[in-house]
């Protein structure tokens, strides 16, 4: 990587600030050009989309580019050239450009884009590797790693150019299916038979990188529950309580329960036998200071309407505990 790109690998230019510092711009490309050392030298700074960031120093009196400071081994005064040119490129730095967590722009399109659908925010795993991981917030697993890798390792007749590359874990489509596509790699980092690699130098369009990105997303995740997230059925037993009777009389009841009922949950009561059947509808109207549920009766039912025989047919499983009500028998209610 040259002085340049070193310097700004993980920074952005912003049009407005570069025309702002000085930069002048023709044809997509923005040039900078500042004389140092009393004129002896000019620097000259080009930034584009396509080709990020360059530079080089021109020796004024011979007019020809002055190279010498980027030697490995270099002499007083060429080192002092270098330090003057880098003080140029860090104020540049500083004014014109901001901090991205990523070097190819198509990484950072898709992080963005990440963010935005999911929000997920990569984090850094590693101490001594550079890489960013993407996880599924609630279970912490991985589906997307975006890291760097020297390109003749993924592709043997390429240079050694350090290059970013997103792994992903296979879902719906085999390894084998994506292996097919021109930029696609087996897993550099990670198991070949679950993972694969892509490079990410735009030969594979964002688009296939965002379908790939949700089938992935989409392995780790938990199957979908069959219970309704807000939808909640309590047992009762007439010989002991009458809550029938006491929601008539009060409307509103403080019910203990370790359950997560969260306010504007719905809850049906069950009464046991000899009745056998849901009786009645309440909303949670949210905790009292000891953390009952305040329940509030939305309406009444006959035992009839809704007796065990029918719950059972509709996918409830117990009326021993209270138990979330699966989505089969939540449609039927609501139905009827």
């Amino acid at each position: 990587m040259s002085l340049e790109r070193d310097l700004f690998a993980r920074l952005r230019p912003v049009k407005d600030k570069l025309s702002a510092y000085g930069f002048c711009e023709e044809n997509g490309i923005y040039v900078y050009e500042e004389r140092f050392m009393d004129g002896a030298f000019l620097a000259h700074v080009e930034v584009s989309r396509e080709s990020g960031i360059s530079g080089k120093v021109i020796d004024t009196d011979l007019g020809e580019e002055y190279t010498a400071f980027r030697a490995v081994r270099r002499n007083a005064y060429a080192a002092d050239v270098r330090e003057k040119y880098l003080d140029i490129l860090e104020q540049i730095a500083r004014s014109c450009f901001e901090p991205v967590p990523f070097i190819s722009e198509q990484a950072n399109r898709l992080a963005e884009w990440i963010r935005d659908t999911w929000q997920d925010i990569p984090d850094a795993p590693f101490k001594r590797v550079k890489g960013h991981v993407f996880r599924d917030p609630v279970s912490s697993k991985w589906y997307a790693l975006i890291g760097t890798v020297s390109r003749n390792k993924l592709d043997p007749d390429a240079d050694d150019t350090e290059t970013e590359i997103l792994d992903l874990k296979t879902g719906d489509t085999p390894v084998e299916e994506r292996l097919k596509i021109r930029g696609v790699y087996p897993a550099w980092h990670m198991n070949k038979k679950n993972w694969y690699t892509v490079i990410l130098d735009d030969t594979v369009s964002d688009e296939q990188l965002k379908e790939m990105l949700r089938d992935s997303r989409k392995a780790i995740l938990p199957p979908p529950s069959r219970l309704s997230a807000h939808d909640w059925l309590i047992p009762s037993n007439p010989a002991i309580y009458d809550v029938y009777g006491a929601f008539k009389r009060y409307q509103v009841l403080h019910w203990h329960t370790r359950k997560k009922i969260g306010k504007g949950d719905t809850i049906y009561i069950y009464s046991a036998a000899p009745v056998k059947a849901i009786i009645l509808r309440c909303i949670c109207d949210g905790h009292d200071e000891t953390g009952a549920c305040i329940m509030r009766v939305q309406e009444f039912y006959a035992p009839e309407r809704y007796p065990l025989s029918e719950l059972k047919a509709h996918g409830l499983n117990t009326v021993r505990f209270i138990t979330r009500i699966p989505n089969e028998l939540k449609a039927w209610l609501e139905d009827n």
